[in-house]
C-alpha cells in the first residue's frame, strides 16, 4: 500500500477511504450548547468548530465548544465561514485573531476555511489559504462541496487539506489537484447531545486517517533550537603585586623623624654620629636628601658608606613633637630646656643646619630644628 503525505498526513492513496476512518462532527451556533461529555461517550473522535465569519463575526458558541473539546482532549480544528464582507487577507487575519485572542494555538489544533459563495470568485480560495499559511506558519485546509470543487476548479495552493462535502453513501473521488481528501462531510442529518437534554441536528464527518494523522494537519510541534552553552567566562587573575623592594645591607629607607645625624648614630654607633657627612656624600644621596638633612622625608632610599654593615632595626616613631620652629628671642639653651633634652643632644640633632650657619651660637628665626 502506498502512503502519500500532504500537509503532514498519511493515508492510503489506492482507495478513497482509510480502513478505519475517524468519526467526527462539525459544530456551530446552530446546534446550541453542546454536552461534550455525552458527545465523547457517543463516540465522537474529532470535532470541527466554527470560530468566525467574514471580518467581524465570532461564532456565539465558539468559546464554549472550544473549552469542551480541550477539557476532554478531543482532537479538533477550527473553521471560518467566508463571506463578502472583506478581502481574503482581512478575513484570514480576523480568523487568526479570533482563535488566538486568549493565547496561541495548541499543538495539533488545525485551521480550515469554508467557502460556499460563488460570488467570492475563484481567486479568493487561493488568496485566503496562502494568507493563512503566512500568518500561521503551517497550511490551513479548505471546505467546499464536491460540486463546488469541480465547478470552480479550486486548487491546492500550499498542500492544503481538502474537506469535501458530499452527502452520498459512497466516498467521493479526491478533488482535482489533491491526491486524496482529508475530511469527508458525509451527512447533514446527524445529531449531537445538548446540555439539559435533547439533541440538535448537525453534520457528520469522516477523517481519512488516524488520530495522530489528524493532529498533523494542525500546528506542528516545534523543537527549539539548542541554546549553545556559553563558554565559561574566565575572570583574569591579576598578577600578584610586586613585592616591595627589601633594603640591602648597603641601603637604608628613611622613616618619620629621621635625620642624617640620627641615621649615622644608629648605623655606625662607634662613631657616635660623627660620620653623618660621609653618609651625605654617598653616591646619589645629595639629590635625595633635600635642603634640610635634619628633617628627612619618609621613604628615601639612601646609600650607606662601605663597611657600615647591616642596618639596625628602624626605631619606633618619635613622639609627635619632633621639630621646633625658632622664634624671636630663642637660643639653643632655652629650647633644650623647654623640650626636656640636653643641649648637646639638641646640637647633635641639628649639626647640619648649625654648621651651615657657621656658628653653633647663633640661630635664626624661622629655622626648623629637630628635637631628639
Amino acid at each position: 500500500m502506498t502512503l502519500v503525505q500532504v500537509a503532514g498526513a498519511e493515508v492510503d492513496s489506492n482507495i478513497n477511504l482509510a480502513p478505519a476512518p475517524l468519526h467526527g462532527k462539525d459544530y456551530s451556533y446552530a446546534q446550541g450548547l453542546v454536552d461534550w461529555d455525552k458527545e465523547l461517550a457517543d463516540g465522537v473522535q474529532f470535532a470541527l468548530i466554527r470560530a468566525s465569519e467574514g471580518v467581524d463575526i465570532v461564532d456565539s458558541q465558539f468559546a464554549a465548544n472550544r473549552a469542551g473539546v480541550v477539557r476532554l482532549g478531543i482532537p479538533h480544528g477550527f473553521y471560518h465561514f467566508c463571506d463578502l464582507s472583506g478581502s481574503a487577507q482581512a478575513q484570514a487575519a480576523f480568523f487568526v485573531a479570533t482563535v488566538t485572542a486568549n493565547g496561541p494555538l495548541e499543538v495539533g489544533e488545525s485551521m480550515w476555511i469554508d467557502q460556499e459563495q460563488a460570488a467570492l470568485g475563484d481567486a479568493f480560495w487561493d488568496a485566503i489559504l496562502l494568507s493563512l499559511d503566512q500568518l500561521l506558519g503551517f497550511p490551513a485546509g479548505g471546505y467546499a462541496s464536491a460540486s463546488y470543487f469541480v465547478a470552480h476548479g479550486l486548487t491546492n495552493p500550499d498542500d492544503a487539506g481538502a474537506w469535501d462535502a458530499d452527502w452520498s453513501q459512497t466516498a467521493p473521488a479526491p478533488p482535482a489537484g489533491w491526491p486524496f481528501w482529508a475530511i469527508w462531510q458525509n451527512s447533514n442529518s446527524g445529531t449531537c447531545a445538548l446540555v439539559g437534554g435533547g439533541t440538535s441536528r448537525c453534520d457528520t464527518d469522516l477523517f481519512n486517517g488516524t488520530a495522530a494523522e489528524f493532529l498533523r494537519y494542525g500546528k506542528p510541534a516545534t523543537t527549539p533550537a539548542p541554546v549553545p552553552t556559553p563558554a565559561p567566562t574566565l575572570t583574569p587573575v591579576p598578577a600578584p603585586a610586586p613585592a616591595p623592594p627589601v633594603p640591602s645591607p648597603e641601603t637604608y629607607v628613611t622613616v618619620r623623624g629621621d635625620s642624617l645625624w640620627a641615621i649615622s648614630a644608629r648605623l655606625s654607633p662607634q662613631h657616635n654620629g660623627a660620620l653623618y657627612m660621609t653618609l651625605y656624600d654617598c653616591d646619589g644621596n645629595p639629590g635625595k636628601i633635600g635642603p634640610d638633612p635634619g628633617d628627612l622625608a619618609m621613604g628615601l632610599w639612601l646609600e650607606l658608606p662601605a663597611g657600615w654593615g647591616t642596618p639596625a632595626a628602624a626605631p619606633a616613631p618619635p613622639p609627635p613633637s619632633t621639630t621646633y620652629t625658632v622664634r624671636l628671642g630663642d637660643n639653643l639653651t632655652n629650647i633644650a630646656a623647654a623640650k626636656g633634652v640636653s643641649l648637646t643632644a639638641l646640637e647633635n640633632a641639628n649639626r647640619w643646619i648649625l654648621q651651615r650657619s657657621g656658628t653653633f651660637n647663633t640661630i635664626d628665626v624661622g629655622w626648623v630644628l629637630s628635637i631628639p
